[in-house]
Formats: structure tokens, sequence, C-alpha cells
């Protein structure tokens, strides 16, 4: 029997282009049924996520994961999420920063 992080894959990968995606609730609906125990969504979402780390081009939309079917598939998705995601990163570090100037007075390291 495959772990879990193999399994989730094993089904993206059979799941080529943006129609073909599947929800975090599917897979874990999928992977519960398999392994006989509960995977939660949180649960897929970190598989999927540590997937991405060890170099897997999952690829995701609105309506769930996939495996790409072309380079735009992928750069849609880094564009999509990635980006935006960074970018409000860095204006709550900012702002944290700030706030804690005010709090403590000083100038805090600039970022």
């Amino acid at each position: 029997m495959p772990d879990p992080n193999s399994y989730v894959l094993a089904l993206l990968r059979e799941r080529v282009g943006v129609d073909q995606a599947i929800s975090a609730a599917d897979l874990a609906a999928k992977a519960t049924a398999y392994y006989g125990d509960a995977i939660g969504e949180r649960e897929v979402r970190q598989i999927v996520h540590d997937l991405r780390l060890e170099g897997q081009p999952i690829c995701s939309s609105g309506d769930g994961f996939f495996w790409p079917a072309s380079l735009q598939d992928v750069l849609d998705t880094a564009e999509r999420e990635f980006r935006s995601h960074a970018r409000s990163m860095l204006m709550v570090a900012r702002r944290l920063r700030q706030a804690g100037n005010r709090l403590f007075g000083g100038q805090g390291k600039l970022l």
C-alpha cells in the first residue's frame, strides 16, 4: 500500500488539465476510502504542499487540484495563487513592523 503522498500524487496524475480538477474534499474522501482511516482536507492540502516542495507541478483552480496539461497551467497557478499570497504576506509583515514601532518606538529592520 503506497504512502498517502504517493497515493494523492497518483490520483492527481490521472487528472490532467483544469477541466479534470478534483477538490480537496473529494481527494480526502478517496484517500479515506482507500486507507480506511479518516484523511481530512487539511491533510490533503498539506500533502499537496509537500509534493509541490518536492518539485511536483501540481496545479489548482477554483475547482480543485489537477496535473498540468501545459506549461501555461503551471504558470497560471504560480501567478494566481502564490504571487498574490506573497504580496499579502509582505504587506502583513510591513504592517506588523509598523505596529511594533508605534508601540515600542524605534525603527525595526525594513524589508
